[in-house]
């Protein structure tokens, strides 16, 4: 059945960002609505009064269908995208690394929001849970490389475990705003450039001014 699509979410990348790349990966035409004022009535529409909220609304008799959390909008999206892997295993095993991801992005913000002076939390965790998850995101990757080919979490073609990753990188990269991050993980260097280039709409966008802005700059300073 047609279908449209809206994504509510703050006018920042953070947890709505992925949903839109999956879609933007696949051609699902996804509309945004990008606020700064969480206003109550689109927090009342909301099951858990929080954001990305995706309405999916029935082209032919007008029902809608209201779907939130980040990870449950972003594999309904991947599924209209082609982004699912085939077979139950592999299905399993990307949504394994999706739920690493979240988590990654979890605690960098738990770091972030720590109260501790700027400098030692950022050290903290650059030292710390970074390194710990940057280092499990190369061996992966290691794990999965088969001789010279394309770089994937899961099987051989770009899922949407890939592009949930990317995208926590580009953030990763972003908020310590450092040039020899990636030095020891040539891989997930690699491996961004390569999904960055998975396909023209994917590259134009992320390539684009029209992004919305990233969040938590003040550790970049």
């Amino acid at each position: 059945m047609p279908e449209s699509y809206t994504l509510h979410y703050f006018n920042l990348q953070a947890r709505g960002e992925a949903a839109y790349l999956i879609a933007v990966h696949g051609g699902v035409p996804v509309t945004r609505n990008l606020f700064s004022d969480f206003n109550k009535d689109l927090k009342e529409k909301c099951p858990f009064g929080q954001v990305p909220l995706l309405v999916v609304q029935d082209d032919v008799s007008g029902a809608t269908a209201h779907i939130v959390q980040s990870i449950a909008i972003c594999e309904f999206l991947a599924k209209k995208a082609g982004l699912i892997p085939t077979s139950h295993v592999e299905q399993a095993i990307a949504l394994q690394y999706v739920l690493g991801v979240d988590e990654f992005r979890t605690e960098v913000y738990s770091q972030y929001y720590s109260g501790k002076e700027t400098q030692q939390a950022k050290k903290e965790w650059k030292e710390g849970k970074m390194k710990f998850f940057l280092d499990k995101f190369e061996s992966f990757l290691v794990g999965n490389k088969k001789e010279d080919r394309d770089l994937f979490l899961v099987g051989s073609s770009i899922s949407w475990a890939d592009i949930c990753l990317y995208d926590a990188l580009v953030e990763q990269a972003f908020l310590l705003d450092e040039d020899n991050l990636w030095g020891n993980y040539p891989l997930l260097k690699k491996f961004m450039k390569q999904v960055e280039n998975s396909s023209e709409s994917f590259k134009q966008y992320v390539t684009s001014s029209s992004k919305p802005v990233l969040y938590m700059k003040n550790w970049r300073q």
